[in-house]
């Protein structure tokens, strides 16, 4: 029994401690968070803090990490029973599931992306669908040049994404996946 409830508190100091990050990532550069700042604002003490996590850094990279993680299971979970499907319904199942993760996940998200830190979640993000792109892809086609051309076409994935945080994501996740498994498919003519 107390096993459990230790449990409910770390995850719920956690949950904290990650939404304080977020709140104070709203107005400021992560160079700018302090320890302090983030156990006022979850209301926990600093010693709290250190139980969890090693500074601030630690923190965010935790949460980014965790948005990393849930893109990948749920790539993962569309491909296990069918490695030799249709790659390109596949993908097109892949971009529009990450990407409705991504929008019923838009506040966390548009402010790690937003932060003038975000560069580094930014690149964890391009060689996560890089990766997952390259992992669709036969053995055969998986040249060095063509990893060039795979992670060119993920970049300029990466801008319509940022297009669509800034305008609100006014598109579907679906019609997002469409536009991108498009310039993706357009893509691989070209490779």
């Amino acid at each position: 029994m107390a096993e459990n409830s230790t449990d409910r508190r770390t995850l719920r100091t956690r949950r904290l401690l990650k939404q304080a990050m977020l709140t104070l990532l709203e107005k400021y550069d992560i160079t700018k968070i302090t320890v302090g700042d983030l156990a006022e604002l979850a209301d926990i003490g600093r010693g709290t803090f250190y139980l969890h996590y090693q500074d601030p850094y630690d923190l965010l990279d935790k949460i980014e990490d965790e948005i990393i993680d849930n893109i990948k299971d749920i790539v993962s979970s569309l491909y296990e029973g069918d490695k030799e499907g249709d790659k390109n319904a596949n993908m097109l199942i892949c971009i529009e599931k990450s990407w409705e993760y991504v929008y019923n996940n838009n506040e966390l998200i548009a402010v790690l992306v937003k932060n003038p830190a975000g560069y580094k979640f930014v690149e964890k993000c391009k060689e996560c669908f890089y990766n997952i792109l390259i992992d669709t892809l036969p053995e055969s086609k998986q040249t060095e040049l063509f990893k060039y051309k795979m992670f060119y076409l993920i970049s300029g994935s990466w801008g319509i994404f940022q297009r669509w945080i800034r305008e609100g994501m006014n598109l579907s996740p679906r019609q997002i996946a469409e536009i991108l498994a498009g310039v993706i498919d357009e893509g691989n003519h070209l490779l």
